[in-house]
């Protein structure tokens, strides 16, 4: 049997990992005899127990001192995650094919990606608390912002003026009795009506 390398499944490597859950797992049996009302209730009494059970208890992997003493004694400067990076570590990803007229269906809606990713696989990321949002991204272009796709003013517009158009007459009657006049013309045909008004007899 091969040993196993240090690594993720290597408890050694872990120590630290392993004491905290060990110091959870006692939280967890604690705060159920309390029977808390809220995640805010338990939220507090977690803080409650790291403060006194962890973090001003005395760690030999720290020389003697405190966690809270080891992080006050460090100089280093503290680095805080933008806002920006933090939505996108939470964001969900999925995979849409373009279709031919450079859009993607999503929640069974169609959103404008682009031509030039028509017949292209991108990955659309999006925060489930804001699914209005998507960002698209391939490895041919950089990630963008897409948006649902509306029908324009001017197409609704055009629905309400047809809408409101009555019909008076009918265009392929009115061309058949034009066309019929004419061939009445060519053949020669007398307006025996029109010959008498002409010769002063009604």
């Amino acid at each position: 049997m091969k040993a196993c390398p240090p690594g993720d499944y290597a408890a050694a490597s872990k120590g630290k990992v392993e004491a905290l859950n060990k110091y959870l797992d006692k939280f967890v049996a604690e705060v159920r005899l309390k029977h808390p009302q809220s995640a805010a209730e338990v939220q507090h009494e977690l803080d409650l127990w790291l403060s006194v059970f962890y973090q001003h208890k005395i760690h030999s992997a720290l020389h003697g001192r405190t966690p809270e003493q080891a992080f006050r004694e460090n100089r280093k400067e503290l680095r805080f995650v933008t806002p920006d990076t933090l939505n996108f570590a939470f964001t969900t990803t999925e995979e849409r094919l373009v279709d031919k007229t450079g859009c993607i269906s999503f929640h069974s809606r169609l959103w404008d990606v682009g031509p030039d990713l028509i017949g292209l696989k991108v990955t659309t990321q999006y925060s489930p608390d804001n699914p209005t949002t998507l960002i698209v991204s391939h490895p041919n272009i950089e990630p963008r912002v897409i948006h649902e796709l509306r029908p324009s003013s001017f197409c609704s517009r055009k629905k309400k003026i047809l809408s409101d158009t009555t019909v008076t007459t009918s265009r392929v009657l009115d061309a058949a009795a034009k066309k019929y006049k004419q061939q009445k013309t060519r053949l020669g045909a007398t307006n025996f009506r029109g010959f008498m008004e002409d010769n002063g007899h009604v």
